[in-house]
Order: C-alpha cells, then sequence, then structure tokens
C-alpha cells in the first residue's frame, strides 16, 4: 500500500517532479519555457519539480506532450510498494545532496542513459570493495 511521509511531500510526487526536471533539462529547456507552454509561471513549475506541489492529471498530460515523452516514463519505473517504503529515506537523502552538490544533479541529467549505468556500475563497484564513506 502507497504510504505517504508525514513531514513532507509524498515520495512519488517528488519522484516525478524529480523526472521532470530530469527530462527538461535532457531537452535543454529553461523552467520559464516549460512553463509558458504549459500556461503557468515558471516559480510553478521549480514547486512541481521540487515535489512541493502535486501536478494535476491534466498538467502533467500536457508536460508530458510538451517534453516528447511518454506520460508512464515521468513515474518511478520499477515496483511501487518497494520503491515508495524505501523512498522516504532516498527522498531525503536527494534532497540533502542537490542542495550541498546542484553540479552534480546538472552534470547527472545531461548524460545519456548508458552513461549513467556505467557511473552506476562503478558506483557499485566501490560499494562492493568497501571503499564507502564512513
Amino acid at each position: 500500500m502507497l504510504s505517504i511521509l508525514d513531514n513532507g511531500p509524498d515520495p512519488i510526487d517528488v519522484i516525478v517532479g524529480m523526472n521532470v526536471r530530469r527530462v527538461r533539462k535532457q531537452r535543454g529547456m529553461s523552467q520559464e519555457a516549460l512553463a509558458e507552454a504549459i500556461d503557468l509561471t515558471f516559480q510553478q513549475v521549480q514547486k512541481y519539480e521540487r515535489g512541493a506541489n502535486r501536478v494535476s492529471a491534466s498538467k502533467l498530460f500536457k508536460i508530458a506532450k510538451v517534453l516528447e515523452v511518454r506520460i508512464e516514463s515521468l513515474f518511478p519505473e520499477r515496483d511501487w510498494d518497494c520503491q515508495v517504503e524505501n523512498s522516504a529515506r532516498w527522498v531525503d537523502d536527494a534532497q540533502a545532496m542537490s542542495v550541498e552538490h546542484p553540479e552534480l544533479f546538472d552534470a547527472l541529467a545531461k548524460l545519456h542513459p548508458g552513461q549513467v549505468k556505467i557511473l552506476l556500475a562503478t558506483a557499485n563497484g566501490f560499494i562492493a570493495a568497501g571503499q564507502v564513506a564512513a
């Protein structure tokens, strides 16, 4: 069953927002351009991307159309229950990292999926070898 965080946005809303941001950046589109295309302010797009505000179905449809992606690509890809259960901690960690290292998220958003897989494999190699922060 889906759970909602007690002190923050629902993890699914955050994931959808992060995916909107990722795809928008991959397309080289500014928040202002996306906002104009869907008849909103860029501040509202910022809130969607942070998961602070939920995106309505009609706006999400328009966003997917403008970004030229299938709407389901903006949602989590795997087992919903498992991902939602584990996402509360992940969302907190990702939000903290995005504040501490915004350049990391900007760089990741510009990579092709194959390049991201290579980075993930490298990170998993460090973890398997015990080369992680204490």
